[in-house]
């Protein structure tokens, strides 16, 4: 049995559950509305936050990577080239405005994510790309768990090329996220020695899950968020605290009370929509935007008011 192999069969398990719930826990509500009218603006923090909500123009672009092939965990070449179709929204207004790329969850789709979480990331004034990855999108022929360990590669590729025809997007300031099996991503690209982007400067990680790379973490130097439903049946939230204690700090936990796994963060309804929105939006505004006062927000944030759980090292 090959290593990705390997690396496949430890996942069975795991994926039975995320297939269920990243492939069918969101009603798919199509492209969003964009915001109000607003003034752009090139100047500091403070002048960002001040012109929100953006309006933001929503692209699907394809990026096609020649350089690697799309194959399964046993090794079997599917496509001699990687075609990854993305979404990216780009705030309207000269910039520049900090990126952040996004990785979808296994059987997911970027699409799961449009009305609620991404939207909510480009009204604040972020240009957001997230890609469908090859083999592990709803769309895929054959989906396979095991397929994620050539997805890295693919954010930062999509990032190089969003960075190269987006003259918004401000490549001083970038953040990665991802959701579910995508947290495994988006993990590697920021604290993975085999992945890691030096230009990634803050990570995000929803509903997580951290199988083996070729490399070794290394969680220091960026700052995390992980947000995580204390009710999820599919992934649990102890791993989730597990990885918190493994990280450096700035480091921020906070367990959804009572959540499941998908609700939260794709477009389904969900009690936390609005919780989820504001808690990423007030960590990229610490971190990509250098927001003070976002960061003594996170600091002093409790349990209540949909949070059961917080853990802050700031």
């Amino acid at each position: 049995m090959t290593p990705r192999a390997v690396l496949a069969a430890g996942l069975v398990v795991a994926a039975a559950g995320l297939v269920a719930c990243d492939g069918g826990s969101g009603a798919d509500r199509g492209a969003p509305g964009t915001a109000a009218p607003t003034t752009p603006t090139t100047a500091g923090a403070g002048a960002h936050l001040a012109a929100r909500p953006y309006r933001y123009e929503l692209r699907t672009e394809t990026f096609v990577d020649p350089g690697r092939p799309a194959r399964r965990a046993d090794g079997t070449v599917v496509a001699p080239e990687r075609t990854l179709v993305t979404d990216v929204y780009v705030p309207r207004g000269e910039g520049p405005f900090p990126v952040i790329a996004f990785a979808h969850g296994l059987a997911g789709h970027p699409r799961k994510f449009r009305a609620q979480l991404l939207a909510r990331w480009a009204e604040a004034g972020y240009v957001v790309a997230a890609p469908a990855f090859p083999l592990t999108n709803d769309e895929a022929p054959t989906v396979d768990a095991g397929a994620y360990a050539d997805q890295p590669a693919d954010l930062v590729f999509v990032l190089d090329r969003v960075l190269a025809t987006v003259p918004q997007a401000d490549a001083g300031r970038v953040g990665v996220a991802g959701f579910s099996l995508g947290t495994s991503t988006a993990l590697a690209v920021g604290f993975n020695t085999c992945c890691r982007d030096p230009r990634v400067d803050a990570v995000g990680a929803f509903s997580t899950l951290r199988p083996p790379f070729d490399g070794e973490y290394e969680f220091s130097g960026r700052p995390l968020l992980l947000v995580h439903g204390t009710g999820d049946p599919a992934l649990p939230y102890s791993g989730t605290a597990e990885l918190y204690a493994l990280a450096a700090p700035p480091k921020f936990l906070f367990g959804l009370d009572d959540a499941t796994h998908a609700p939260p963060f794709e477009d389904a309804p969900s009690p936390h929509d609005e919780l989820v929105g504001a808690l990423t939006v007030e960590f990229w505004d610490a971190y990509l935007l250098g927001d003070a006062g976002a960061r003594e927000r996170l600091a002093r944030t409790r349990p209540g008011g949909g949070l059961a759980r917080v853990e802050v090292t700031p």
